[in-house]
């Protein structure tokens, strides 16, 4: 009798009995929701590629983790990793690339409602890894100093391996230093540099401490010089110099500082007739003296042809006296 009792008293009324729960159960969700905090945190995505190829194209540098937990302060980026691993691929392509999510163990500790990643997967272009070697270059800045050239520029070692995506190595013919400064150079000089750096998907064998030699030498410059003139010294008392002194002209070579300025006053063609005793025509070779930097290339006279005469005897003066009286 009592059961009947019970059970008519839970079926009164059903619909409004039924319609108190639901909503009593919606209160008790909407406030265990409110109880929990979402918030976004950005993770490094970092790049796995150790294997037989390597990234090409570009990708983002970062994921997006959204977490819902109840106790936002127990949640920290370094909680997290995110990892794209292109270890496995073995060829050259474009694959779709899951991205490795893992949690630490003090956050899964705490119990969070909701964890997503976004995105997912990144789309990569993948080329094999091959290796090559490049000549080594050497860029200059600025200029030797004025009457100053460089002959030579010369690097140790002079190439240099390397490897890396297929067609970047491929279009790869030479490497570069850091350029070197000719300002102000009046000789050969050495400088230690590195290697400038080469395409970021390249490695290379070594970066540092290349020999670079610049070789500087004086530029070389011609002149013709003119009005040489020949003076002598040592002729005979008994003899006379009829033939006329004529100028010499010469050309001369050697370093550009030198030769631009240099004037007939840098030579000197001096003829010892000390040797020369007796009247005749006699050929004496050209000897010019110069300043020892430069060199006589061309010259107008080879010999100088001389003529000696005796000198006339100087008549004595008359000791005859003159009648002024006649």
């Amino acid at each position: 009798m009592k059961v009947n009792l019970l059970l008519k008293k839970i079926v009164d009324d059903w619909p409004i009995k039924i319609l108190c729960f639901v909503i009593a159960l919606l209160l008790y969700l909407f406030y265990q929701i409110s109880l929990v905090e979402s918030q976004t945190i950005v993770v490094p995505l970092k790049l796995k590629q150790e294997g037989g190829v390597e990234l090409v194209s570009s990708i983002q540098h970062s994921v997006k983790v959204s977490v819902k937990s109840k106790d936002s302060t127990s949640v920290h980026p370094e909680d997290f990793s995110a990892v794209l691993d292109l270890d496995y691929l073995t060829e050259s392509g474009t694959y779709n690339i899951p991205v490795t999510f893992t949690v630490s163990d003090h956050l899964i500790a705490t119990d969070p409602v909701e964890i997503k990643i976004k995105p997912e997967s990144v789309n990569v272009h993948v080329e094999r890894k091959v290796s090559a070697g490049a000549v080594i270059s050497v860029p200059t800045v600025g200029e030797v100093e004025y009457g100053y050239q460089v002959k030579d520029i010369t690097v140790e070692p002079d190439t240099v391996g390397f490897f890396g995506p297929e067609s970047i190595v491929k279009g790869t013919k030479d490497l570069s230093t850091a350029p070197v400064s000719l300002k102000g150079l009046t000789q050969t000089q050495d400088f230690i540099v590195n290697l400038y750096d080469p395409n970021k998907r390249l490695t290379v064998d070594r970066m540092n401490d290349y020999k670079v030699t610049v070789v500087v030498e004086p530029v070389i410059s011609e002149k013709t010089v003119n009005g040489i003139m020949p003076f002598y010294q040592n002729l005979s008392d008994k003899l006379v110099l009829e033939s006329p002194l004529t100028d010499i002209t010469v050309k001369v070579q050697g370093p550009l500082l030198s030769v631009e300025n240099i004037t007939s006053d840098a030579f000197s063609f001096k003829i010892d007739l000390s040797t020369y005793l007796e009247p005749g025509e006699y050929e004496i070779p050209v000897v010019i003296d110069y300043i020892e930097n430069v060199e006589i290339i061309e010259q107008t006279d080879a010999v100088w042809k001389i003529i000696l005469s005796e000198k006339p005897e100087e008549e004595a003066p008359s000791t005859e006296w003159t009648d002024l009286t006649e």
